[in-house]
């Protein structure tokens, strides 16, 4: 009964999980819009949806964290 190894192979795997999760909204919430640059706009950061006193970076650690501990938002 005290064989903990199941659990810690989950809980490294939710980890892993959450950490790609976060480096690929991050990486995608500070790309830009593609298809504004294609119309000459400034959309080197999206601002839509997102809280302007945390910025980019945190509003999309946000938004991974609600969505992986099932919250709400």
């Amino acid at each position: 009964m005290s064989d903990n190894r199941q659990g810690r192979a989950i809980l490294w795997a939710m980890t892993i999980i959450f950490v790609v999760c976060v480096a690929v909204v991050m990486w995608a919430e500070t790309r830009g819009n593609p298809h504004l640059l294609a119309f000459g706009a400034d959309s080197s950061i999206n601002m839509e949806g997102k809280e302007s006193r945390f910025g980019i970076l945190a509003s999309s650690l946000y938004a991974v964290v609600t969505t992986a501990a099932s919250c709400g938002r």
